[in-house]
């Protein structure tokens, strides 16, 4: 599903398999292109244009936008992983466009989409004698959200909690195919420093990325410079980096190149 940098969706690909069966373009009609297809299985723009057929001032840059669209996924395939951002309560939309433009590069022939709407921090989830959102409770809760997208990234201005930790930095769930960052922790003012938003972007990105990992199924590793390094203090976030080892990345590519993997649950 794809989003256009006005902020409306002009058309969805509903894909099975990487063969692009409809096309939807909102308020005017649905189209099955099932028999316009290429042998290969992908549009043109000659197609296109044989089914849609709208008044040139107004959707011109519709079509073009979809045409570039198209081009991108004959070129790859259509993207292996879909990652939809979602803001759980308020949280700047700088911050998440940051991290849905890290994503995007962190996992190769990935899309992610920043979703416009958010979900509320639900009142079930909050812990009065610790101050604290049970993260579990939280992804349960995000579930519901993941029909935008493959895969689904909660991130939250709150302070996170499992049961058996003081605090989690974020929490991921491979089965369902969510995860939760907080943005709590990853803030400088947060230990009595001062503000530095460079310092902040780039720990809200390794923790994004390291959560994703997740959801692929991607287990804690032991090379401390790997963003998928178990963070039990802030300091192991700021001490590694934001790209996978060889070892990781090669996991990342196995996965995303098998059929449809079975996703479990993880936190730290």
């Amino acid at each position: 599903m794809m989003v256009s940098s006005l902020g409306i969706m002009p058309f969805a690909l509903c894909s099975s398999a990487f063969s692009y069966s409809n096309l939807v373009t909102h308020g005017l009609s649905q189209v099955i292109l099932e028999d316009l297809r290429h042998p290969a299985g992908r549009f043109s723009s000659t197609d296109i244009g044989r089914v849609l057929i709208p008044p040139q001032e107004i959707f011109t840059p519709i079509l073009d936008y979809l045409e570039d669209c198209l081009s991108q996924f004959n070129e790859f395939g259509g993207s292996v992983l879909e990652i939809a951002v979602l803001p759980v309560g308020p949280v700047d939309v700088e911050i998440l466009e940051h991290i849905c433009k890290v994503l995007q590069k962190a996992f190769p022939e990935s899309t992610s989409l920043l979703l416009r709407r958010s979900m509320p921090l639900p009142s079930e989830a909050y812990n009065a004698s610790r101050d604290q959102y049970d993260s579990s409770i939280l992804l349960s809760k995000i579930l519901p959200f993941k029909s935008e997208a493959d895969k689904m990234l909660g991130v939250t201005e709150a302070d996170l909690y499992v049961p058996s930790m003081n605090f989690v930095f974020g929490e991921a769930h491979h089965l369902w195919g969510v995860a939760i960052v907080s943005l709590r922790r990853l803030r400088p003012e947060f230990y009595g420093q001062t503000s530095d938003n460079s310092l902040f972007l780039e720990r809200c990105a390794k923790e994004a990325v390291h959560e994703v990992g997740h959801i692929l199924s991607l287990s804690h590793c032991d090379d401390p410079q790997c963003v998928m390094f178990f963070s039990n203090s802030i300091r192991d976030t700021d001490g590694k980096g934001l790209s996978f080892c060889k070892r990781c990345y090669g996991e990342v590519l196995r996965i995303l190149k098998s059929p449809r993997s079975v996703y479990s649950s993880d936190s730290r």
